[in-house]
């Protein structure tokens, strides 16, 4: 590998060329670090006393999340990934064999994700697919057919409709809704008549292909349907799922032909024989199993070899050979067996972990596979006894691969949600900081991309590159605003101004250009030096702009006059970043001397210099946390350190190496509780800080063994307790004193729910299946119901106050709360329901089940209140499902579990939208803030933690109890939690503003607070707002 130099007046070398060759040469004398905006954009409510009161539990958290105090490193940090991120879910291949239509989507699927439909034009002699047109898809597109004559394209998908498409271009003609849920699975009959479909809330149904209209519902597998196939002569349905049954169905008489049971798990992989004499289904089990569809018996079992689950099946067009994939450990096997003895005849490497898409060609002598990181392969299978050779690959999607290239430069949005990348390939990625999933990209750039900033309002991205040129992009359309020429090489630095009016560039020629931020317009040129300038700053006002590089000297600029204010000399090396503390008072800067430096400053007279200790390595990459309080720097070894910008030459730093090479990149979070790094070994790694701890401010003991729950009335002023000891507490909801105590259960009292206008307490016993409602003003028993069954694990009041859920065992109850009688019982899950909540509108009902004693899969539920069926079950969680609650606007559904996670989960299309990693084996009791921006979730160890919602992580640690937490819930306006706990106690957590220690122990981190506490105002503001 060569490179060309020419020489400068600085004696060193100026590489030549692009790609990495320049990036290896060039890497140290290049500015690789961006700051976002700082901020937060919190929501400024009038009006309402309540709506007030939420705003100012959100100032607080916010301001806990503000970063003004040291960076503590909570665990290790978390690769960005990527590769995950798509799937290619299903292909189907036209009848002439010309054509493939491939469905790509997110892992896990979802309705908002990368993906859609994609139409190739298919060469089956040289098993090359060429794309023809991609179709993005906002609604999560989930299967794909064509029609027996090739001219009509149907797909489905989380938005429960089936589209109608022309095959050629991929428009959508007609559109079939009425689903109950997202449809999995779709087939056509062989005349191209009807179509039928397996949806998610278990129907199975047939429709008119050509006006989209209801025909029949065969039935229902009581779970969610997967698959569906016609058989070869449209005289039966096939269907499998959830319920671990194949099913087959009489398509004229619209019944149920044969029940075929002998999976152990989900049924996801369907095929029929070409002659419709046998039907294969593979199994979650790792089981491949054959059945006569006429009479449903069983022909022959055998297991997958390696492959499990078995996600898709298929015969060879002759119906000698069947063919299987699906998951596995690193690379998943696909198997070729003898369709008759099920003898493996061969198999083959796919180089994806997950398959889910496998057809064989109309001449059975080509397969396409597909699978995860939206990989499309093609095999030769003409000779099934040898292993197929792979004759094409293909990435079906336009979206860069990640892990590919070296990233120089990394900034965050200002609502720290987005993170920007750009490297050697002159590509500037977008991700979700959340699931690392690619949100968006910019091209545009010839050459690598050497800094990046993001404007203030979030609004603009700004690129710099070894092109010559800096780029304003608008991130909204994703197109470049400017080009900005001025440069006579490569420009090296760039900077947003405070107000984001001014874009400040630096460049290898020596010259600081200043630009209308804009217009893109040049407003300035600042003389800089006759070597390059590798580092830029605005002061935190804008007046001032700090500028150094390879002559190892910080000048700062007068941006007013445009003149050198003074000279800042005493390094050692060139100077790779620079940033401005808070009020301007002091500037860090970084070099290739391996020392971060400190320079304090008085006006613009240097007053004290600061000489921090070296890093073993030079130094590539430095970042100020936004509230000034942390230093990070990167080195050439892959070492991070983190040390408090207010330290002295003797102060050490906190070092952790993560990178494989040099750190290349360094940006924090604009809540300065997130640091984005980036290295030679190709990786984005998330590091997170440790979150603040706040204590109760009241605690209640009176209780004799375990406090099951601690309810807030909806108008704040009482708390309700129920514990082992059979009573039932009402409290002062600010000093948790007991004001009545409630008697009357026969054993222990472990669930409660409060009716919307909190006239009515509903509470049950630990033992049998006692329910008592009561009246909270007099203290007296309104009505008593239940009957004779199992304990109940949870009650729920629906918002209109009219109806009680209770979960008992495997069956939840409903209840007219006027008369104490029973609606009706909702039957269905396998496992025990642990936990219920009703959705804010009353329609649905959420459902936590699973056994912890068995270490079995759990999942949460959701029923139609009105009709009692189940509207969808949401699977995903390892071990059983604890509790379950809905968000304020109802959208979405948390759910707790045994295998330490916490999941959002969309309503609408029952698919999930996130997942946290709670470090802890066993969270149990959730619930969503009021305003739905914050979960406080509960833990096995005693820990209660607050976590932000749109971010994926924990904002507050709440820290009192000694053992596992069993009760949480959030005060109507959002101001105060309550906990209860395994060791006895009830604590009242009061998040509108810490003690006056608290607040001087965290000085800084939010103003408002701490103005508060030191003015006595937090104490005071007992009877404020929601009293």
């Amino acid at each position: 590998m060569g490179m060309s130099t020419r020489s400068s007046s600085a004696g060193q070398a100026t590489p030549s060329g692009s790609g990495l060759t320049v990036l290896l040469g060039l890497l140290p004398w290049v500015v690789v670090i961006a700051f976002a905006a700082e901020g937060f954009g919190l929501s400024k409510a009038a009006g309402a006393a309540q709506d007030r009161a939420v705003d100012r539990a959100r100032d607080f958290v916010a301001g806990l999340l503000s970063g003004s105090g040291p960076f503590e490193v909570d665990g290790d940090p978390v690769e960005l990934m990527g590769e995950e991120e798509g799937r290619v879910w299903a292909v189907a291949v036209s009848p002439d064999g010309r054509s493939l239509a491939v469905v790509t989507g997110s892992v896990p699927p979802k309705m908002e994700g990368p993906g859609g439909l994609r139409l190739y034009d298919f060469d089956a002699s040289s098993g090359k697919p060429t794309l023809r047109r991609a179709i993005a898809s906002a609604s999560g597109i989930r299967c794909v057919a064509y029609s027996p004559d090739g001219a009509t394209l149907a797909t489905g998908g989380f938005d429960e409709a089936v589209s109608l498409r022309d095959a050629g271009s991929g428009e959508v003609r007609t559109t079939i809704s009425g689903f109950g849920g997202g449809v999995n699975g779709l087939a056509f009959s062989p005349d191209g008549s009807t179509l039928a479909t397996a949806c998610l809330d278990g129907k199975v149904q047939l429709w008119g292909a050509e006006d989209g209209g209801a025909i029949a519902t065969l039935g229902s597998h009581g779970e969610p349907a997967f698959s569906v196939a016609f058989s070869p002569d449209g005289s039966l349905v096939a269907s499998a799922g959830v319920d671990k049954v194949a099913r087959l169905w009489d398509v004229a008489g619209r019944r149920q032909r044969s029940e075929l049971e002998g999976h152990t798990e989900t049924v996801e992989g369907l095929a029929f024989s070409p002659d419709g004499k046998a039907l294969a289904t593979g199994g979650w089990d790792g089981m491949i199993r054959t059945w006569d569809t006429a009479s449903g018996e069983e022909r022959s079992a055998f297991n997958a070899g390696g492959v499990r689950p078995v996600l898709a099946l298929d015969y060879s067009p002759d119906g000698s050979t069947l063919v299987a994939a699906g998951g596995g450990a690193d690379s998943s096997p696909a198997k070729l067996f003898d369709a008759e003895s099920g003898r493996e005849r061969s198999s083959f490497q796919t180089g994806s972990n997950w398959v889910s898409a496998l057809r064989f060609d109309r001449e059975g002598k080509r397969l396409v596979v597909g699978g995860n990181s939206f990989a499309l392969a093609v095999w030769d299978a003409t000779a099934p006894a040898a292993p197929p050779e792979k004759l094409a690959e293909v990435r079906a999607t336009d979206r860069p691969t990640r892990g590919q290239e070296i990233t120089l430069a990394l900034a965050f949005s200002p609502d720290g949600m987005t993170l920007a990348a750009g490297g050697e390939t002159g590509l500037i990625t977008l991700r979700d900081v959340v699931n690392g999933r690619l949100v968006g990209s910019l091209s545009g750039h010839d050459d690598a991309v050497t800094a990046i900033a993001i404007s203030p309002d979030g609004g603009s991205l700004a690129s710099a590159s070894f092109d010559g040129t800096a780029r304003l992009w608008d991130l909204a359309s994703g197109r470049a605003r400017a080009v900005l020429e001025g440069h006579r090489d490569m420009v090296l630095a760039l900077e947003f101004s405070p107000d984001g009016s001014a874009l400040a560039t630096g460049g290898y020629d020596g010259e600081i250009l200043l630009w209308d931020a804009s217009s893109g317009d040049r407003v300035a040129a600042l003389p800089g030096s006759e070597v390059s300038v590798r580092a830029l700053a605005f002061s935190p006002d804008g007046s001032r702009l700090a500028s150094a590089g390879a002559d190892r000297v910080v000048r700062l600029w007068d941006l007013d006059a445009r003149e050198q204010l003074a000279e800042l000399p005493g390094h050692q090396g060139a100077i790779r970043a620079l940033a401005f503390g808070p009020e301007g008072r002091w500037l860090a800067s970084a070099s290739e001397d391996r020392t971060v430096r400190r320079w304090d400053l008085d006006g613009d007279e240097l007053r004290e210099q600061v000489e921090f200790p070296p890093h073993n390595e030079m130094i590539w990459a430095m970042a100020l946390s936004p509230g000034g309080g942390t230093i990070a720097s990167g080195d050439y070894q892959g070492f991070v350190q983190f040390r408090e910008a207010g330290g002295t030459s003797k102060s050490a730093a906190k070092s952790h190496r993560e990178h494989e090479g040099g750190v290349t990149a360094l940006a924090f979070s604009p809540g300065g509780r997130t640091l984005a790094s980036a290295g030679f070994d190709k990786k984005i790694k998330l590091w997170h800080s440790r979150p603040p701890r706040l204590s109760s401010r009241a605690t209640a003991e009176d209780h004799e063994g375990q406090v099951h729950f601690g309810l807030l009335s909806p108008d704040g002023r009482t708390v309700a307790t129920g514990a082992d000891d059979a009573k039932v507490v009402l409290r002062d909801a600010r000093t948790l004193e007991p004001i009545r105590v409630l008697e009357g259960h026969s054993s222990g009292v472990g669930s409660g729910a409060y009716s919307p206008d909190g006239s009515t307490l509903v509470t049950a016993g630990l033992k049998g299946h006692e329910v008592i409602a009561w009246d909270v003003a007099t203290g007296a028993e309104r009505g008593r119901f239940g009957g004779e069954g199992p304990a109940i694990s949870s009650v729920a009041v629906s918002p209109d106050g009219s109806t009680v859920a209770t979960a008992a065992g495997r069956a939840v109850t409903l209840w007219d709360l006027g008369t104490f009688s029973a609606i009706r019982t909702i039957d269905g899950p396998k496992e025990p329901v642990k936990s219920v909540r009703f959705s804010p509108d009353g329609t649905l009902l959420a459902g936590a089940v699973g056994d912890w004693r068995f270490g079995r899969p759990g999942a949460a539920w959701i029923w139609d209140v009105g009709s009692g069926e189940a509207r969808a079950t949401l699977l995903g969680h390892g071990r059983h499902c604890w509790a379950v609650d809905f968000a304020p606007d109802g959208k979405t559904v948390a759910s707790t579990s045994g295998d330490g996670t916490v999941r959002l989960w969309d309503v609408s299309s029952a698919s999930l939208r996130a997942s946290f990693e709670v470090g802890d084996a066993n969270p149990r009791p959730v619930r969503f803030s009021p305003d739905g921006t914050l979960l406080v979730v509960g833990h096995g160890k005693g820990e209660v933690t607050l976590w932000d919602v749109a971010a994926g992580r924990r904002a507050v640690a709440l820290s009192g109890h000694d053992d596992l937490i069993l009760g949480v819930d959030f005060s109507a306006d959002g101001e105060r939690i309550v906990s209860t706990s395994k060791d006895g106690t009830v604590r009242l957590w009061d998040l509108r503003g810490p003690s006056p220690s608290f607040g001087k122990a965290l000085r800084g981190i939010a103003l408002r607070v701490l103005d508060a506490a030191r003015s006595g105002e937090a104490e005071a503001d007992e009877d404020g707002p929601g009293h």
